[in-house]
């Protein structure tokens, strides 16, 4: 993915910027495929457009295969689009991109990966699980955030079709009637753009990767239960009940340790869940007591909720 096949949306949130684009792109004739899991801000734009919405089997590429096949018995004509994400950054996990879009192409659909919590961040030149599934550059669209890796706000979608590109410009609602992204939010993603791409770049995505391997590793020591198998700045750590979860996020703040918690309506009442977030100017050190405070707190949480009951 070249930069000059970035096209840097207006003043959007990621979420705005995710949903516009489908909604932009697709029409109530056409079809959309989305993983079970995926993004509420995508599930938003599938639904806004009035296309047929359908949902996938997490990361379950034969599921896929099976809702393509039922689509093209019946309709060969109309435009199928199958969204994904790069990183499901809620269960640390991603989807074999490349079979994907072998499958994608097969019964001829286009294939969206949101890319907002790998691209800069992982893959040997920072092209995120695209790059590492050796698919970058051929899928047909992304759309990801300058909120993340790139330090701004903001979103983005790239695409190798310039009458694409052209056609969200014009009918995307939101980004038309939006103010422009400002020169600094510009600056500050470009010169982020800058690092990801140079040798500091690669040097920090070494060392964000074994911070994140550390704390996994470690986390999963101590007998907690560390979600996915992607190794990504983002290390989920499930909890279980939302009271568990809110007690443990004060006792954590209060030693010390920042932490975001997440819970229902993001996720299920019972699979409340810390995402923890590794940095690669983290040192063993900062892992090593992250790793004991959380353990420490999440275990005095448990034995408070047993005996109040």
């Amino acid at each position: 993915m070249r930069p000059r096949k970035l096209w840097p949306g207006r003043a959007l949130t990621r979420t705005t910027m995710r949903s516009d684009t489908i909604r932009a792109l697709m029409h109530r004739r056409d079809h959309i495929l989305l993983d079970k899991l995926s993004h509420d801000s995508l599930r938003q734009g599938a639904t806004a457009g009035g296309a047929t919405v359908e949902f996938f089997r997490h990361i379950d590429n034969d599921a896929v295969r099976r809702h393509l096949a039922g689509i093209r018995a019946n309709d060969t004509k109309n435009a199928v689009l199958v969204v994904t994400e790069g990183v499901f950054s809620m269960d640390s996990d991603t989807p074999q991109l490349a079979e994907l879009l072998s499958i994608c192409r097969e019964f001829g659909a286009q294939l969206m990966v949101d890319v907002a919590h790998d691209f800069g961040a992982m893959g040997e030149h920072g092209g995120g699980q695209p790059e590492v599934h050796g698919i970058l550059g051929q899928v047909d669209f992304f759309v990801g955030a300058f909120s993340k890796t790139f330090a701004t706000t903001g979103g983005f979608l790239a695409t190798p079709s310039a009458s694409a590109r052209e056609y969200v410009r014009m009918f995307g609602g939101p980004q038309t009637f939006s103010s422009a992204i400002t020169p600094v939010q510009s600056a500050v993603a470009l010169a982020a753009l800058g690092i990801v791409t140079s040798p500091e770049g690669a040097r920090r995505r070494k060392s964000v990767t074994a911070v994140a391997t550390r704390l996994r590793e470690g986390l999963t020591a101590r007998g907690l239960e560390v979600m996915g198998d992607v190794v990504c700045p983002v290390v989920p750590v499930l909890i279980g009940d939302t009271p568990t979860g809110r007690t443990v996020s004060g006792l954590i703040a209060r030693d010390g340790l920042i932490a975001h918690l997440v819970e229902q309506p993001a996720v299920a009442s019972d699979a409340a869940r810390f995402r923890m977030q590794a940095m690669a100017d983290h040192t063993d050190d900062d892992v090593d007591t992250a790793i004991g405070i959380l353990d420490t707190c999440i275990r005095a949480a448990r034995q408070t909720i047993a005996t109040s009951r």
